[in-house]
């Protein structure tokens, strides 16, 4: 009967490190999300009426909340081996035993979009907040548009990934 015990609180206990809860902190506004377990910042959830078209994608999509969760752990578990295959990154990548830990003050974007495979696609934008003021001056409008912009401190401060969720894989556009 211990043994039994023992093994049902030990299921118990690895099921509560893949439980993710999505929180939404700000009232009235479904689209900024907290996911305490995985970054100290908040995301933003575009929804399928955003007027964002400039990747070229046919039809906009808001996330779900299992989407989301989805997005962050195919993030984490291909980040490494992504980032080790791409010509762009991999003469001075070093691999991460802990990404979560790597990316948890860094604020995130999600995009929705179906390709013109039909794919589900998600881009996101992962946002350095680790120094707040100025992160707030160059990200001032994060929660409304997509931050795109170009120079030394977006080089250095935001990362882009693309997602096919349908196919559970991880792409640097």
């Amino acid at each position: 009967m211990k043994s039994y015990i023992l093994f049902l609180f030990s299921i118990f206990c690895s099921k509560l490190t893949f439980c993710q809860t999505i929180s939404y902190p700000i009232n009235m506004d479904s689209t900024i999300i907290q996911i305490k377990s995985l970054y100290e910042g908040y995301g933003k959830i575009f929804n399928q009426t955003d007027n964002i078209n400039h990747f070229g994608r046919l039809t906009n999509f808001r996330l779900s909340e299992d989407e989301i969760l989805l997005v962050e752990k195919i993030f984490a578990e291909q980040y490494n081996q992504v980032q080790q295959n791409d010509n762009r990154t991999s003469h001075n990548f070093k691999p991460c035993k802990r990404v979560y830990q790597k990316y948890k003050k860094y604020y995130r974007q999600y995009m929705g979009y179906i390709d013109i495979n039909q794919n589900r696609m998600v881009m996101l934008y992962l946002l350095n907040f680790t120094q707040k003021k100025m992160a707030n001056e160059y990200f001032e409008n994060w929660k409304e548009e997509p931050n795109s912009g170009t120079g030394y401190f977006y080089s250095r401060n935001v990362r882009k990934f693309k997602i096919n969720i349908s196919q559970k894989k991880l792409l640097i556009p």
